[in-house]
């Protein structure tokens, strides 16, 4: 019975984020910038803190038109350099990225986006 009740808290928690993150941003302070169309050619689904959202679009703007570097094997990878102060990962590795997020070491700016298939 326990277990059931841990899957349920789970579910819940998965789609409250999966519903666009506003029930989580509340709590995190992550803010729901909502989805941009055409950035490197897909729609994306940005989150921002610490930052405007109009920051946020186009450090994905920036970072989407580029291949993901190649570091090993490994499928998120940073990319050089900072970006409004803040570092880059994204992957997969050596593609363009379907996936990015950034932050500063005291994680008081975050950027998330996802793109959208």
């Amino acid at each position: 019975m326990r277990a059931l009740g841990l899957i349920a808290a789970g579910t819940a928690a998965l789609v409250l984020f999966a519903a666009g993150g506003v029930a989580a941003a509340k709590p995190t302070g992550v803010f729901n910038c909502g989805t941009a169309n055409a950035i490197g050619g897909h729609k994306w689904a940005i989150q921002a803190n610490g930052l405007p959202c109009k920051t946020g679009r186009g450090i994905v703007r920036i970072l989407a038109a580029r291949a993901v570097p190649r570091a090993g094997n490994l499928g998120v990878v940073g990319y050089p350099g900072t970006y409004a102060g803040m570092s880059c990962h994204g992957g997969p590795a050596g593609h363009r990225p379907t996936s990015l997020v950034c932050s500063t070491t005291d994680q008081n700016k975050l950027l998330r986006a996802v793109r959208m298939f």
